[in-house]
């Protein structure tokens, strides 16, 4: 199944507005929980995952959606 680039729009678009929700995470404000792995916050451990989500967005932009060459 090939998609067309008007699909990849339209996932892309999906991606970048569910990304826009999730930037801030208000249910761990007040946290302090345990670390994970011993050392790092939960905070900063989901913005690092959020920061990975990004960056495979990016990389499907450029991959699916960016217009070909001349």
């Amino acid at each position: 199944m090939t998609w067309t680039r008007a699909a990849h729009r339209r996932i892309f678009f999906a991606l970048v507005v569910a990304l826009i929700a999730l930037h801030v995470d208000v249910w761990n404000l007040d946290r302090a929980g345990p670390l994970l792995l011993g050392v790092l916050p939960i905070d900063f451990a989901y913005h690092l995952g959020w920061t990975a989500a990004a960056w495979l967005t990016i990389v499907y932009l450029t991959a699916k959606v960016w217009p070909e060459g001349p």
